[in-house]
């Protein structure tokens, strides 16, 4: 549903606030008169006490319990309000401002379907009354009863043409409805009354979102805020537009000056966590996502949102309460279960995972995403005649679902039907997407079927797919990069001897792959100053081995590999000479280019090298890569055997590295 913000409820709170038909004792209207002056100047505590004294005074008067049950209100004492606007009822049945009043209390307290008797009742004392019309419609949109808000709305205009707050409210009410052109016109209408009305670019803005029409809706809401800056909801919109458009820096200080205005908005801390999830920030999230939930402990989707980014941080027993609480809060939510299933299944608590995805198959019986991780829950059980079922309906289901039909392809494997297992890889890497994991198994099943020209084909893609991704820096924002380079060059320009400036225009020109230039860079930083480089503070040679690291990735694209090996054995002579770890990835990377030079037994040395450097560092990511290469080098080599043994070892600690 699209967000609503009320623009009329407290129109009618000081209504009451007037002594037209009081009559009683002259001793209670000077209290009530003080209470009314203390009232008026917001100082509630002495209002009360003042219409207090009235009450006592004259306790079967219903104009001071009506007061106090609105400045009641204003000090949050909300049992207290609607007992107070109870006994004026009773008192005087007929008096229509404190049905509005109590219905709105009742609407500040969520209780819709409480308030609508009360300004039913309004309705039938002063049927010309808009404000109840108004107010009803109002809680109506918030039981979702869009058509008996835009009544209530409808009647409202007719009743009093000029009503901008009508034309507000039943405009969101035909945006909830998907009748964009009426709520536009209403939007439209409420410009034409008052166009200075914010809420109005609000409803606009609304449905441009809807839409889809993201540029729109920000000029909509960004018109919003220039009318209304102190009013968080446009800057939440905005926000949430900004988001789609995968501007998710920009849609962050929206967030948090909606934050600054209103502390203790749940929403808005909702979505920037979302915001910083979609950034990868996840540990910004967590604590928005928090704060979320100490506002709202019913915010299902920040429970949601937060166990997430507990899992992309590896926080696995963390994330599962996050999950646990959501499935309480929304019990017939299949997503729910999935998230909740595949964090036991991280834990290796399989049986439970299970009992999840089935859960959330029965909610969902169409969510391929539940049949997949059931599978893989039965395959890490190795109960893979169980496993093949769900993979199978999964595709029945999405026949483009990559994962399903790798997964597939390794239940086969296992069961060591391996030209099924083939068909199912193939046709994974028919559909294209990411298919590293494709190649690497069907050359683990072409292996084994002694087809080892086709094994090595596969592995040799699969190591194209790796390597060259090892070797590719991450690509930083082109702003950012350019920046660098102009900045540098003008430090550059001011002292020719700048190593730093060379250095930090050298890595900016390799993130932009504009190889031929970092290179040039890199190696005059390393002239001015590779003493300095040595001893920066990297921990010994370590500032200085990355350098000649990107040096040497860039030559490795470039293919000029001799220049890319020389640069990795400076590496390592620097590393082993300050005993400074992490060999094992420079032997890995050295071993690659090792191979492109088709320098196979040096390569497998390499490898090797890495695999026992490894045993130290314990990162199978690295382990289980060195051993698929090296087994790879062994193929070339026509060394079977060797190949299928590296194979399967590196299959088993993928699988380990997996789970």
């Amino acid at each position: 549903m699209i967000r609503f913000f009320s623009t009329s409820l407290l129109f009618i709170w000081f209504l009451c606030f007037s002594v037209i038909g009081y009559s009683d004792t002259k001793k209670s209207e000077e209290f009530f008169k003080k209470g009314e002056k203390s009232a008026k100047s917001s100082d509630w505590n002495s209002a009360v006490f003042w219409f207090t004294k009235a009450v006592n005074e004259d306790p079967k008067n219903s104009i001071p319990y009506s007061n106090r049950g609105i400045v009641f209100f204003q000090l949050k004492k909300h049992n207290e309000a609607i007992l107070d606007f109870k006994k004026a009822i009773e008192l005087n049945p007929k008096n229509t401002a404190v049905y509005l009043s109590r219905g709105n209390v009742f609407i500040y307290l969520k209780k819709y379907d409480e308030a609508i008797p009360d300004y039913t009742k309004a309705i039938e004392l002063d049927p010309k009354n808009p404000t109840a019309f108004i107010n009803r419609g109002d809680s109506f949109i918030h039981l979702k009863k869009f058509d008996e808000a835009i009544a209530d709305f409808t009647e409202a205009i007719d009743l009093d043409p000029k009503n901008s707050d009508a034309y507000i409210n039943r405009g969101f009410a035909f945006a909830n409805l998907k009748k964009y052109d009426e709520a536009i016109a209403d939007a439209n209408k409420a410009i034409e009354s008052d166009p200075k009305n914010s809420a109005a670019y609000k409803i606009r803005g609304t449905v441009f979102f809807q839409q889809k029409k993201h540029n729109e809706a920000i000029a909509e809401y960004t018109k919003a805020i220039e009318l209304d800056p102190k009013n968080p909801a446009p800057y939440i919109n905005r926000g949430d537009a900004f988001v789609y458009l995968d501007k998710h820096d920009e849609a962050i200080p929206d967030y948090t000056k909606a934050i600054e205005l209103d502390p203790n908005n749940p929403s808005a801390y909702t979505n920037r966590g979302d915001a910083f999830v979609c950034l990868k920030k996840h540990d910004e999230a967590i604590p928005d996502f928090t704060k979320a939930i100490e506002l709202d402990p019913k915010n299902l989707t920040a429970y949601m949102n937060r166990g997430n980014a507990f899992v992309y941080l590896k926080k696995h027993d963390e994330a599962m309460p996050d999950f646990t609480k959501a499935i309480e809060l929304d019990p017939k939510n299949p997503a729910v279960y999935v998230n909740r299933g595949n964090t036991l299944s991280y834990l290796k608590k399989y049986d439970e995972a299970i009992l999840d995805f089935t859960k959330a198959i029965e909610l969902d019986p169409k969510n391929p995403a539940a049949y997949v991780s059931r599978g893989n829950a039965f395959n890490y059980l190795k109960k893979y005649d169980e496993a093949i079922p769900d993979y199978t309906k999964a595709i029945e289901l999405d026949p483009k679902n990559l994962a399903a039909y790798v997964s597939r392809g390794n239940a086969f494997s296992y069961l060591k039907k391996y030209d099924e297992a083939i068909g199912d890889f193939t046709e994974a890497i028919d559909l294209g997407g990411e298919k590293s994991d494709a190649y690497i198994n069907r050359g683990f099943a072409f292996a084994n079927l002694k087809k080892y020209d086709e094994a090595i084909a596969d592995a040799t893609i699969f190591t194209g797919l790796v390597t060259d991704s090892a070797f590719e820096l991450k690509e930083n924002d082109l702003k950012k990069c350019e920046k660098e380079i102009a900045d540098s060059t003008k430090a550059i320009k001011m002292d020719p001897k700048n190593s730093d400036a060379f250095r930090t225009r050298g890595n900016a020109f390799f993130q932009l792959k504009k190889y031929d230039e970092g290179i040039a860079d890199l190696t005059k930083a390393i002239e001015l100053d590779p003493k300095g480089f040595k001893n920066e503070g990297f921990g010994g040679s370590f500032g200085y081995s990355l350098l000649l690291y990107t040096r040497g990735i860039a030559f490795f694209q470039l293919k000029k590999y001799d220049e890319a090996i020389a640069d990795f054995n400076k590496i390592i002579e620097s590393l082993e000479e300050n005993k400074v770890g992490f060999g094992d990835t420079i032997f890995l990377i050295r071993g690659g280019v090792l191979w492109k030079q088709k320098k196979y037994l040096e390569a497998i040395a390499d490898y090797t090298k890495a695999i026992e450097k490894n045993e130290k560092n314990k990162v199978p990511e690295l382990m289980w890569v060195a051993y698929f290469l090296r087994g790879i080098a062994f193929g070339e080599l026509k060394k079977y055997e060797d190949m299928i043994a590296d194979f399967t070892k590196a299959k088993e600690l993928k699988k380990v590295q997996n789970n």
